[in-house]
C-alpha cells in the first residue's frame, strides 16, 4: 500500500498567539498616572509605564506585592535559592526563578525588570522567558522520498513586552548572572525599580571564594552556620578545619573561657557526596558566682570538635571541660580538662593574687595564677589569609587587679580594676575573658567549618552524539531500537533525554531518559508492540545528552517505515503490501479479519516451521484478494474457509507436512 507521513504544525504557543492579536489589535486609554489601559476586543490590560517607581508591598524576603493608581497590579515571588541552583553549583552562572502573578490583566513593559549587584565580581547578564518556535526540517526515507516535518523548540526569550498574563494568570521568568571567578557575590533582581535585595548571598556550600597565594589559585568554603557542602568531583589534598565554639568566661574573679576545639586536615579526599557542615555556637559570660557557659560542638564528615569549657567563678566552682578547659576561679578549684588532639587545660586561679586562670587555647594551656593569660590559639593561612583560631580567653582579676590577656588578638582579655570581661570580637573558637569582682565574664566567639582546595582549572566542555542508528530489532516490526554513541571530555554521569515522533507529531507520553556511559555504543531506547501498530506509520526521534551543566545539541534520527510483518490484518478496504520476506514459528501468519482486505507480497516469502493447524494467510471473510505470495512450510498454505466473493492469484505455495493443503476452501 501507499505509504502517507502525516505532517503536522505545532500549536503556537498560548502566549505567542495572546501576544500576536493584542498587539495588532492594540488600543490605550489613559486611566492614571502610573497604569496605562489598553483594550484589544474585549480584552482589557494595563501596563505600568510611569517613571515613578511603584508602590511596594514586601510579603517575605522572596514575595513583593506593586501597586499603583491605588490597584495591586502585580505580585512578584523568587521560586529558588540562589545555592540551590543547579546550573550554580561550582560554575560561573546563577539564575533566579521568578514567578510574575497578575492581579489585574496585565502586560510586561519592556526592560522593567532586571538585576543588580551588591558586592562581588559579578554581573547581570540577561532576563528571559520559556517561548517555543516552529522548526521545519526533512528527511529522506529508506524510498529515498524527501519527507517534510516541523517540529516544536524551546528557547529563551529576551523580548518581555511578548508577555501578557491574564487576571489571575502567572508567567516565569529568568534574570541570569555571570561571574568571573568564584567570589563572594550578593545579587538580587530588580522589579520596576523595586530591589529584592534582601535575598541571600550567592554561594555553593557556605560562602565561597577563591584566592591566590604563590600562584596557586584556591578555592574555599567557609561555613559561619549549618549548611551542606554539595561535591560532585572527586577532591584530593583538600584542607578542612573545624572549629567548634569558644566559652564564655565566669564571674567575679572568673577564669577564662576554653577555646572551641580545633581539628585541621591538611590532606583530605572529597568524593562526590552531601557533606552536612554543622557550627556551634559560642557560650555566653556569666555574671555573680557562676561559671561561663560553654561552646557547643561542630562536625563535618565524622570529625566532631568540642565546645569550650567555661570559665570558672567564685567559691567552690572549676573550670569545665571542653575542647580547650575553662580556666579555675580564684579560689584555686579544679582546672577544665582540655580533650587530645583538639586543645589544651585551663589554668588554676590563685588568691595571691586574687584572681581566675587563663582559659586553654588550641597550643598552650591556660597560665596559673590571678589574672592568668590565656593560652595562645593556632596561626593558619586556610582562608586566605594568617589568621587566630581557637585561643582562650583572659582570667578576670579581683577588684584592683589585672586580668590575663586572650589567646588570639580577637579573644576576650580578663577584666581588669572591677571591669567586666571582655568578649571574644573575632577569631572563630575563641574563648571570653573572665569578669572581675561582681562583673560578668564575656562571651566566646561562634565556631566555624572551613573547607579549601585547589581550584580546578576549567575546560571547554563539549558533548557530541555520534553513531545514532534506529532500526528493528529482529526484523520484527513492532520493537524499534535507538541506538546511539556520547564523546565527551566530561567524566560526570552523562543523561540522554529521547522523545520519539510518530509521523512527525511528538509521542511526548513515550519520552524517555537514561543513564548513558562516555564514549560507549548504548542502546538508548526500546519502543516496545503497544505504541508500534500501523503499516506505514514512520517513526523518528529527537535526542539530548547532558551532564548537568553542558547540554548537546539536539539529534534528529532518520525515520524508520513501520512494514507488514506476520499478524492480523484489520483494516477495511485496505491493500496490505509486503516490503520483504516474513517468517513464523508455530503460528498463522497473515490473519484476515475484516472485509475488503487485499494482500499483496509483491514476490516475497512467507515462511512457517510446519506446525499443525498454521496457515500463511487465512480468513472468514468476503472480497479478499491475495495475489503474488510464494508461501512455504505451513499445514495449509491459504485457508479461505467461509470466505466468498475473494480472489487469489498468481501465488505459489509449497507444503512439506504430511496431510497439508496448498489452498483450502469450503
Amino acid at each position: 500500500m501507499t505509504k502517507n507521513v502525516n505532517k503536522f504544525i505545532s500549536a503556537v504557543s498560548a502566549i505567542s498567539l495572546i501576544s500576536l492579536i493584542l498587539i495588532s489589535l492594540l488600543g490605550v486609554f489613559l486611566v492614571g498616572p502610573g497604569l496605562v489601559q489598553h483594550t484589544s476586543g474585549n480584552e482589557v490590560f494595563y501596563i505600568y509605564n510611569s517613571t515613578e517607581t511603584p508602590l511596594m508591598e514586601k510579603i517575605s524576603p522572596k514575595e513583593i506585592k506593586l501597586f499603583a493608581d491605588d490597584k495591586e497590579f502585580l505580585n512578584a515571588k523568587v521560586l529558588n535559592d540562589i545555592t540551590d541552583n543547579v546550573v550554580c553549583d561550582g560554575g560561573l552562572i546563577c539564575e533566579y526563578e521568578i514567578e510574575l502573578t497578575a492581579k489585574e490583566a496585565f502586560r510586561l513593559a519592556s526592560n522593567k525588570l532586571g538585576g543588580g549587584v551588591l558586592f562581588g565580581n559579578a554581573e547581570f547578564d540577561k532576563v528571559y522567558f520559556l517561548n517555543t518556535r516552529e522548526i521545519a526540517d526533512s528527511f529522506i526515507d529508506e524510498n529515498k522520498t524527501v519527507q517534510e516535518y516541523t517540529y516544536t523548540e524551546e528557547y529563551e526569550e529576551t523580548n518581555l513586552s511578548k508577555i501578557i498574563i491574564k487576571k489571575g494568570g502567572s508567567q516565569k521568568v529568568y534574570l541570569r548572572f555571570t561571574r568571573d571567578e568564584l567570589v563572594v557575590s550578593d545579587i538580587y533582581p530588580i522589579l520596576y525599580g523595586n530591589k529584592m535585595d534582601w535575598l541571600s548571598t550567592w554561594a555553593t556550600g557556605g560562602t565561597e571564594y577563591t584566592y591566590i597565594t604563590n600562584g596557586t589559585n584556591y578555592t574555599i568554603h567557609l561555613f559561619t552556620s549549618d549548611a551542606n557542602l554539595v561535591v560532585s568531583t572527586t577532591i584530593e589534598h583538600a584542607s578542612v578545619c573545624v572549629i567548634a565554639g569558644g566559652a564564655g568566661g565566669g564571674g567575679y574573679g572568673g577564669g577564662g573561657g576554653g577555646a572551641g576545639g580545633l581539628i585541621c586536615d591538611f590532606d583530605k579526599e572529597l568524593t562526590p557526596d552531601t557533606y552536612a557542615a554543622v557550627v556551634g555556637e559560642k557560650g555566653a559570660g556569666a555574671g555573680g558566682n557562676f561559671r561561663g557557659g560553654s561552646g557547643v560542638d561542630s562536625s563535618f564528615d565524622g570529625t566532631t570538635a568540642t565546645g569550650g569549657g567555661g570559665g570558672g567563678t567564685d567559691s567552690t566552682d572549676a573550670g569545665i571541660d571542653g575542647g580547650s578547659g575553662g580556666g579555675s576561679s580564684l579560689d584555686g578549684s579544679t582546672v577544665g580538662l582540655g580533650t587530645a588532639g583538639q586543645g589544651n587545660d585551663g589554668g588554676d586561679g590563685s588568691r595571691s593574687p586574687f584572681g581566675g586562670g587563663g582559659g586553654g587555647g588550641a597550643n598552650a594551656t591556660g597560665s596559673a595564677g590571678g589574672g592568668g593569660n590565656a593560652g595562645v590559639g593556632s596561626y593558619y593561612d586556610i582562608n586566605g589569609t594568617v589568621e587566630c583560631y581557637s585561643g582562650g580567653g583572659g582570667g578576670g582579676a579581683w577588684a584592683t587587679g589585672t586580668g590575663g590577656t586572650g589567646g588570639c588578638p580577637g579573644s576576650g582579655d580578663g577584666g581588669s580594676n572591677g571591669d567586666v570581661g571582655q568578649d571574644a570580637t573575632a577569631g572563630y573558637g575563641n574563648g571570653g575573658g573572665g569578669g572581675t569582682t561582681n562583673a560578668v565574664g564575656g562571651d566566646g566567639f561562634a565556631g566555624a567549618v572551613i573547607v579549601r582546595y585547589v581550584t580546578p582549572a576549567t575546560t571547554n566542555a563539549f558533548i557530541n552524539i555520534t553513531n545514532v542508528t534506529i532500526y528493528s530489532a529482529s526484523n520484527v516490526f513492532d520493537w524499534i531500537v535507538l541506538n546511539m554513541t556520547v564523546e565527551s571530555n566530561d567524566t560526570s554521569a552523562l543523561m540522554a533525554y529521547i522523545c520519539p515522533f510518530k509521523n512527525g507529531v511528538n509521542q511526548t507520553a513515550l519520552c524517555n531518559s537514561t543513564v548513558v556511559a562516555n564514549n560507549t555504543n548504548t542502546m538508548v531506547y526500546n519502543l516496545t508492540d503497544f505504541s508500534v501498530d500501523d503499516v506505514g506509520d514512520i517513526w523518528n526521534f529527537t535526542v539530548y545528552v547532558n551532564d548537568g551543566f553542558n547540554t548537546s545539541g539536539v539529534n534528529i534520527t532518520q525515520g524508520i517505515t513501520v512494514e507488514l510483518y506476520c499478524a492480523e490484518l484489520d483494516t477495511a478496504d485496505t491493500t496490505y503490501t509486503l516490503t520483504r520476506s516474513v517468517s513464523i514459528d508455530g503460528l498463522t501468519c497473515f490473519n484476515i479479519t475484516e472485509n475488503n482486505i487485499e494482500i499483496d507480497c509483491a514476490g516475497y516469502t512467507i515462511t512457517g516451521d510446519n506446525t499443525s493447524d498454521t496457515f500463511g494467510v487465512v480468513s472468514r471473510k468476503i472480497e479478499v484478494d491475495i495475489s503474488n505470495c510464494i508461501i512455504n512450510n505451513f499445514s495449509t498454505g491459504i485457508n479461505l474457509t467461509y470466505s466468498r466473493d475473494s480472489l487469489v492469484h498468481n501465488n505459489t505455495i509449497n507444503t512439506t507436512f504430511e496431510d497439508g493443503y496448498g489452498l483450502w476452501s469450503e
